[in-house]
């Protein structure tokens, strides 16, 4: 009885002890499976990676606030012709007015007058009528420039989203092209493995294990060449977004 309770205690305790800790985790996946399986999440990613890096599109953003900052020009424009003049005196004046009434009385003897001081102000404008008319028509012509520069960036943004894409399904592409020929040398030296296994125990000729050899070594050579167009896509990619990939995708 007590051998059987024992027996049941070992058997139980790995069980408890997997409950306890409960299903092992998934694998992490890489930066690299997220990148080929999500298109639609990686591509907004990179098209904001390549337009801030974008050299165009910094320019066609310096035009549009040349145009918004001249369409604030030419609505203060008329502020120019105005103009705030001041004078001052000091001394006898020949002509004065009483208290008692607005009559003008001329002094004859002015240094019999007390001196006393006077200022004045006064706001001057004077307005050609040629730039009064077209005020509005300039600054209509400004407001189209702004609306030019803001189309020609939108223009600039959608070239950039088509390169974009062109350059991802190219990587994309070498991506599924190096696997496929890793695959393939795999299975060429697996095959060769096993020609130079028969071939020593005699179960094959020469010729048929120099073509698994053959085989093996070509399959070798069209795995660097994939290899070799996923990196130069990869790279391209790279410079068309100013950052490497996995800072991008790994936030590093």
């Amino acid at each position: 009885m007590k051998t059987l309770l024992c027996c049941l205690a070992l058997a139980a305790g790995p069980l408890l002890a997997r409950a306890q800790t409960g299903p092992p985790a998934p694998p992490t996946e890489t930066w690299e499976e997220r990148f080929f399986k999500s298109p639609e999440a990686v591509l907004p990613i990179l098209h904001q990676a390549a337009i801030s890096h974008s050299a165009g599109i910094e320019k066609l953003e310096l035009a549009k606030q040349v145009a918004s900052e001249d369409i604030r020009l030419a609505r203060k424009k008329i502020l120019n012709i105005l103009a705030l003049t001041s004078s001052y005196s000091y001394g006898t004046l020949p002509y004065f007015a009483t208290n008692g009434s607005t009559e003008r009385i001329q002094q004859l003897n002015a240094f019999s007058l007390s001196a006393r001081a006077q200022y004045t102000v006064g706001l001057n404008m004077a307005v050609p009528f040629e730039q009064l008319a077209n005020r509005r028509a300039t600054v209509h012509k400004q407001e189209l420039i702004l609306q030019q520069a803001v189309a020609e960036r939108a223009v600039g943004e959608t070239e950039i989203r088509r390169q974009v894409i062109l350059l991802y399904q190219e990587l994309a592409l070498a991506h599924a092209n190096l696997q496929h020929h890793q695959n393939a040398v795999q299975s060429a030296s697996i095959s060769k493995k096993l020609a130079d296994s028969k071939f020593r125990n005699g179960e094959m000729q020469v010729d048929e294990q120099m073509a698994a050899t053959e085989l093996h070594g070509k399959a070798l050579l069209a795995q660097a060449e994939a290899r070799n167009k996923y990196q130069t896509a990869m790279l391209l990619l790279e410079d068309f977004l100013g950052t490497p990939l996995h800072v991008l995708m790994t936030g590093r």
